[in-house]
């Protein structure tokens, strides 16, 4: 029998990189000034921001310290980072006074062309690499780059080593926006299209922002302990102690379908020939 998931999971994205800045000023594409400088870099070794990133990362801890706080009995802490550097910084500023383990299975996927081109550019010079992105969300890659089906796939192995290493720990993990994609298509058991919805803005949020935190829990609204995940949620730490009082929402069940709900679900798709 597989051991459980940690009691806990609170799953951080990494606080603003410099590469978000320069790839979201004036509306993804505009020419920031350190554009070149930026892009020089290979994209995992691209730091948070000085003005915004290294505050915001000092913030999420004490948001995240009064979480720990709140709990009558927490479990214990064991911490988890991506291997990129907006990461490491991110999960060190956090300054939890924890060992982390750095895991590559963690780590954002590679974009490929994109790691070099902001997004307007690269609509502008190669439109069909870019025309499926937000109705194949599951199996779309840029150019040279990888798919999200390779982020599930390495996350599956890793929710593995969780269970063999700390079932009855609250595990923290610092990594990226769409690794939160991915954690949500494995444990909320979601099907292709359900990952479209959530990544085009139709999920709890509708963007994952810098320093949000995704929550599991195997503790019920009953306050029992339970073999899977009851409850989620999502927490900006940027908003400090009042964000705590998020509503938990529950997570789907694991679900089998008739052959009748199968042809259901892609009764809409033409058929061509």
């Amino acid at each position: 029998m597989r051991k459980p998931y940690p009691v806990i999971l609170s799953i951080i994205r990494h606080a603003l990189s410099s590469e978000n800045v320069v790839f979201n000023h004036e509306g993804y594409g505009g020419d920031h000034e350190a554009l070149g400088k930026v892009t020089e870099l290979p994209t995992w070794e691209r730091p948070l921001s000085k003005e915004e990133g290294v505050p915001q990362a000092r913030l999420a801890r004490e948001t995240f310290e009064a979480w720990r706080q709140s709990q009558k009995s927490p479990p214990r802490l064991v911490g988890y980072a991506s291997h990129y550097v907006r990461a490491r910084e991110t999960a060190g500023l956090m300054d939890l006074g924890l060992k982390w383990k750095l895991d590559v299975r963690l780590s954002e996927r590679n974009w490929g062309v994109m790691t070099f081109i902001p997004d307007e550019t690269l609509k502008k010079h190669y439109p069909y690499a870019e025309h499926y992105r937000e109705r194949d969300r599951l199996l779309w890659a840029p150019l040279g780059g990888d798919s999200m089906q390779l982020v599930v796939a390495y996350l599956h192995d890793f929710l593995a080593t969780l269970a063999r290493d700390c079932p009855e720990n609250e595990a923290v993990i610092v990594s990226h926006g769409e690794t939160m994609y991915a954690f949500q298509y494995i444990l909320d058991h979601w099907l292709p299209e359900e990952l479209a919805i959530a990544m085009n803005g139709g999920g709890i949020v509708g963007r994952i922002s810098n320093c949000m935190m995704l929550q599991y829990s195997r503790i019920g609204e009953d306050g029992r302990t339970y073999p899977h995940y009851v409850r989620k949620r999502f927490v900006d730490l940027l908003a400090g102690v009042a964000a705590l009082d998020t509503p938990w929402q529950p997570v789907p069940a694991e679900r089998t379908f008739s052959g009748k709900e199968l042809l259901a679900q892609v009764a809409h798709i033409e058929r061509h020939v």
